[in-house]
């Protein structure tokens, strides 16, 4: 697992210094498939990691996977209005610790609260985005201006 994750940010890296969109043509063809370019990425990376090519090839699409996502929510978000935001839960909680919560962004942190217990996180709302007393740290990151009304 933590060889994968080193894998991942080393690819990362190699693909923002190389300035690569692999959601653009040659990586991803119109129809968001994976581009034949993609092999050719992959035994580059491999040769300079010194990696297994198959390995460094599947992390690539797991990547390029992730980025044709976020741009499809973008697309979506610029068209709608809603946003997609993935809430990290303690694995203690739920099986899946990323759940995705579809949202306005303009909203207070109260009806935030109200759309995670309505989407089924009423346990960990409880324990996690309840008010805190002055001068302890925001809930969930937010500001204090977002989570007091």
């Amino acid at each position: 697992m933590a060889q994968k994750k080193y894998l991942q940010a080393k690819l990362t890296q190699f693909l923002r210094e190389d300035r690569i969109q692999l959601w653009k043509p040659p990586y991803t063809d119109e129809n968001k498939k994976v581009g034949l370019a993609l092999k050719d990425l992959a035994k580059q990376y491999s040769d300079r990691l010194e990696c297994c090519e198959n390995e460094v090839e599947k992390v690539i699409e797991e990547i390029r996977c992730k980025a044709i996502e976020r741009g499809t929510g973008n697309d979506n978000y610029r068209t709608t209005g809603i946003a997609t935001i993935e809430v990290f839960l303690p694995p203690r909680l739920k099986k899946d610790r990323k759940n995705l919560l579809e949202t306005r962004l303009h909203i207070t942190g109260r009806e935030l609260r109200s759309k995670a217990v309505r989407g089924g996180f009423r346990k960990w709302h409880a324990t996690h985005m309840r008010r805190r007393p002055c001068g302890s740290a925001p809930a969930m990151g937010f500001s204090r201006e977002t989570t007091e009304e």
